[in-house]
């Protein structure tokens, strides 16, 4: 997952195009939660266990708890997010735009 730390209104995220790599691990609807508190909901969503290794999941296949992809992250302040998936293993393309983010994050736990 890319280390950013950043809410929409943080000029890093906004007034920068970014291009990073990072692992999909899926899309979890965080209803109302914001910050660190709808990341961590959405992390222990996604990975059932304490700690993740993507050893586990390639070892398990189609039975791991998380199917996981390698993503290119495009970050544009007009555009918003561009994910694309580098081996097309669960989709092409996934946009989000930028009215649609309210909070970018990484696990505060470090659960992966």
């Amino acid at each position: 997952m890319p280390h950013c730390h950043a809410t929409s209104n943080d000029p890093v995220l906004l007034d920068l195009h970014s291009v990073c790599r990072c692992l999909y691990l899926g899309f979890v609807d965080v209803e109302w939660s914001v910050g660190d508190t709808a990341v961590e909901r959405a992390v222990d969503s996604l990975i059932p266990e304490t700690i993740l290794e993507s050893v586990t999941c390639d070892q398990l296949g189609a039975e791991s708890p998380v199917q996981y992809t390698e993503c290119q992250l495009q970050v544009s302040p007009q555009e918003g997010i561009l994910l694309t998936d580098l081996n097309r293993k669960i989709f092409f393309q996934r946009h989000l735009s930028s009215p649609s983010i309210v909070f970018v994050g990484v696990d505060p736990r470090d659960k992966m």
